[in-house]
């Protein structure tokens, strides 16, 4: 099902003229039941007066539908731009999945702190290193929560130099990769408790003005439900 969410872009710009450079860094997973996950000690890379940290949260719980409530990444307290969740159901899980950053110029490491509104599952967050740019904010987000087939779609704006994000959890009934376009994948793997349940995502920086640029995820199998959330920065 094709969802259209083009926030066009006019998330707030500040000053900056350094380019806008983006580097993912690694996956940090829980499979413990929680409504509070802190994950501890992160690894953020090396510290700049600009570096944002951009986290991709994604999760999943049995016939229950969950939001966010906080976040925070190593003391600072995050901007939530894009979230979305199947809603739940009795028979399959209900998978979320959402993106949020921190501007955190100082240090290298630090906690990552999500606290939804219930207890989950489980959880695994991915992490970003975002330098320079002007954006203070999201230039513009999609959501897709229907799957169609095995296809989750939509479509965003990009602006100039822009970096793209997405990311996509799925309850896969057969089949354990992810295609994407838009994007160039970084991580695709089913969580380490939970064979199940397929997490997917990545970015692509250096991106020229385009005005709805199609991101999907396509499973190789069966796929019950799933999330996806995208969102572009200047």
């Amino acid at each position: 099902m094709l969802m259209i969410n083009n926030l066009s872009g006019f998330g707030a710009s500040g000053s900056s003229a350094i380019p806008l450079t983006s580097t993912f860094l690694q996956a940090t997973s829980d499979s413990t039941d929680q409504t509070t996950y802190t994950f501890s000690s992160v690894n953020i890379g090396a510290a700049d007066a600009t570096r944002r940290v951009v986290v991709a949260f994604h999760w999943s719980v049995q016939n229950a539908a969950r939001t966010a409530v906080s976040l925070s990444i190593a003391g600072v307290a995050s901007d939530l731009h894009v979230q979305t969740t199947t809603g739940p159901t009795s028979a399959q899980q209900d998978c979320g999945v959402l993106l949020f950053s921190s501007l955190v110029p100082t240090g290298t490491s630090g906690n990552i702190v999500v606290t939804m509104s219930g207890a989950m599952g489980r959880a695994t967050i991915y992490t970003y290193r975002q330098i320079g740019g002007t954006g203070t904010s999201a230039f513009a987000t999609m959501t897709d929560n229907v799957i169609s087939g095995t296809t989750l779609t939509g479509t965003l704006n990009i602006p100039t130099d822009g970096t793209l994000y997405a990311a996509a959890t799925s309850q896969i009934l057969s089949g354990n990769t992810t295609t994407w376009t838009g994007i160039t994948e970084e991580y695709d793997a089913p969580h380490a408790e939970a064979a199940g349940i397929l997490q997917s995502g990545g970015h692509t920086s250096s991106l020229t003005v385009e005005t709805g640029r199609t991101v999907s995820s396509v499973t190789n199998g069966t796929s019950a439900r799933g999330s996806l959330v995208a969102m572009s920065w200047a």
